[in-house]
């Protein structure tokens, strides 16, 4: 039976590998689809938190930096960052301070995680540094 855009934004339930998942029809207030850049309708898996449906639509990149733009072995954003991205390209190991948790990154090695809000990265290395990072709203 062909559903309604309703019927597919009250989502569609199904028992994969023991875990319940629901997916939902991204709409405007109009209730036509959102299209991504390919012009294809964005499908989202919804998750229960605290008895509420969360959506996760992904982060926006904000403030892209490198090693010659910190201050003092830092970088401050503008405003609160949500998540941070950096790609290490030094060949010695790259460690960030980001709300008093340190991290270790190997030459090549990426990070891309939400974190709690911060406006302040430390960022060091046994080497010379070589990396490009941003925030993640």
């Amino acid at each position: 039976m062909a559903k309604t855009r309703g019927e597919l934004l009250t989502t569609d339930v199904g028992q994969i590998v023991g875990k319940s998942q629901a997916y939902a029809l991204l709409v405007d207030s109009a209730g036509t689809a959102i299209l991504d850049a390919g012009g294809n309708e964005q499908i989202v898996e919804l998750q229960a938190v605290g008895g509420r449906l969360k959506v996760d639509i992904g982060s926006l990149a904000s403030e892209p930096f490198v090693e010659t733009d910190l201050v003092a072995g830092e970088f401050t954003f503008s405003v609160a960052m949500n998540g941070f991205t950096i790609i290490n390209n030094g060949v010695a190991n790259l460690t960030f301070t980001i709300n008093g948790d340190t991290f270790t990154l190997k030459p090549s090695q990426g990070f891309q995680e939400k974190l709690s809000p911060f406006t302040v990265v430390a960022i060091a290395s046994t080497g010379a540094l070589s990396f490009v990072a941003y925030g993640l709203l």
